[in-house]
Order: C-alpha cells, then structure tokens, then sequence
C-alpha cells in the first residue's frame, strides 16, 4: 500500500486559500481509497457537513466520493470513509492493543472530544462528544477550545494551542489548575459512559495527549478498575483504521 496525497484534494479545496489536505490511504492491489473523516459527515455517500470550525468549509456540501473516484478511475463503491475517531482507535487496536484486550475503549483528545468502542473484533464510534455534560456537552468540556478558554479566564492570557499550556504548566499555577480541572471532568464523564461497557482498558489518543504528564496519573487513580494506555501510533493511526474498511474484521498485527 502506498500513502498518496492526492492533486483532486486541492481541487476539492478551491474555494479555500488555506488548502486542507487529506491523508489517503490508497491500497494498489485492491484499488481501493478510504479516508477518516471528523463529523459531521455522510460517511456512506462521502459529503462533508463540516462547517464554521475554520477547516473544511471548502467541501461542504460536496461530493467528494464522486469526484475522488473520477479523478482516480475508480468504482464509487471502491471509496469509502470512516469517523476519524473510530479510525484512530481501530488503528491502534490493529497495530497493538488488540494482541493484549479484547475489549477496548479509545478517546481522541484534540480539536473535539471522539470516542469509540472495540469489542468482538469491530471498533464503532460512541459519539460521547454529543453526550451531555454540566450545562453542555462533553466536547465542550474536553476539547481544545475549553483548554484556551479556561486559560483564558482564569489569566487573562489568550493562547493558541494547548502545546503552549503544556510548556506553561511546569511553572505557572494557572496553565497547572486548568488541566486539574480538565483532569476532573474527564473522570466525572468517563465515570460514567465506561461502565456500562466494562473495557478492559482506556486508550488515549490525539494531540493534547501528548501533555498526558499533566493530567494521565490522576486519570489512573480515578479509573482504577481498568488499564489506561496512550496510544502509540500518534497522527499514524486513522490510516491504519481506515484500511480495516476493506475487511471483515480488524485483523490484529502479528
């Protein structure tokens, strides 16, 4: 398999200066292409209801199966797409996680808050983003944005990315007590949702958990019940996921 960047993707992105490109994983012997996809998203007929989040405004609306599998000649029924969540968590189930659990809960901390669950050989999103928490819902709580904002609020300093926060910590009281309280909430909310499903572990992927220093060993007091694992494959994993697409099941990596 060969990993393509593909010249349609800048055409699907004319409308927008700021080209986002797409990772496809293109699989030559079976000529198939799938792609992770954030929501909200048509994954059976590939368009992209994405909008006002500063990112893929370009393809709304669009038909972006059709215009991949004209571009590549292509079958339609050749190119397919997946949550990018369930991606990341499929992925990382494939290339590690699946040898040692057979029922596995992934979030993906980043830009919004995804979940997904492994059981019985098939990774599924949960959609626990959407799920309420305190006067909202989860993703608003354990996403990027609540980082900056809570920074924001509590300093009065305006940061871009959690990355910044996480250099901050090691010395500023204020960059230290938002991911105490982000460490809270995200046990109060897992709490809940984890037991019903009774994973025999918690794998934590995505960018903000590279700051994991700060926020995974009060995650492990709380979640004592289960093993809690970072992910492995980092920016890798959706690739990895999208291509289990083509099979039955998740096959785990000898």
């Amino acid at each position: 398999m060969v990993l393509l960047y593909h010249p349609l993707l800048q055409t699907l992105c004319f409308k927008n200066s700021n080209f986002y490109w797409f990772s496809i994983l293109y699989k030559i012997t079976h000529k198939t292409v799938t792609l992770p996809m954030p929501g909200p998203f048509d994954y059976e007929n590939g368009i992209s209801y994405i909008t006002g989040l500063d990112k893929f405004d370009a393809i709304y609306g669009l038909d972006i199966r059709k215009q991949l599998a004209n571009s590549l000649h292509l079958d339609v029924t050749s190119i397919q797409f997946r949550n990018d969540a369930e991606a990341a968590v499929a992925g990382e189930v494939w290339a590690h996680f699946g040898k040692y659990y057979q029922n596995i809960v992934g979030i993906t901390l980043g830009t919004g808050f995804g979940s997904a669950h492994y059981a019985d050989g098939v990774t599924k999103d949960v959609n626990w983003g959407s799920f309420a928490f305190k006067d909202s819902i989860a993703d608003d709580y354990l996403s990027t944005r609540w980082f900056l904002k809570r920074y924001l609020e509590i300093s009065g300093t305006r940061l871009g990315e959690v990355k910044q926060l996480g250099a901050l910590a090691l010395t500023d009281r204020n960059a230290l007590a938002v991911f105490e309280e982000f460490t809270l909430n995200l046990g109060n909310f897992l709490d809940i949702q984890l037991s019903p499903l009774q994973p025999q572990a918690l794998i934590i992927c995505g960018n903000i958990a590279k700051a994991s220093a700060f926020f995974l060993p009060g995650l492990k007091t709380r979640l004592k019940h289960m093993q809690v694992e970072l992910a492995i494959l980092g920016e890798d994993a959706p690739l990895f996921g999208v291509a289990s697409l083509f099979q039955e099941n998740i096959k785990v990596k000898d």
